[in-house]
């Protein structure tokens, strides 16, 4: 069974069109394809949102994203550098 910071999410931008995306927690490296999946938690946030806080220059909890519970941790183990 996976852990929580280690499942799939769905990341969708709100300000591309609807873009979607499924991030792929891996060692070493993260995988992200093209399209989401309805299935997976779902985290919907703003391009220009996303680069403050998937860089953590900000906690995504205060930048207005909407996420499902399941993705939370996920998130938080997200670091983009």
């Amino acid at each position: 069974m996976a852990r929580l910071r280690d499942a799939d999410v769905a990341l969708v931008f709100t300000d591309l069109d609807e873009a979607a995306f499924t991030l792929t927690p891996g060692e070493p490296l993260w995988a992200v394809s093209t399209g989401g999946d309805a299935t997976l938690p779902q985290v919907r946030t703003s391009a220009h949102d996303f680069v403050s806080w998937a860089t953590k220059r900000a906690d995504w909890r205060t930048m207005g994203v909407q996420a499902d519970g399941a993705a939370a941790a996920t998130l938080d183990a997200l670091n983009v550098i």
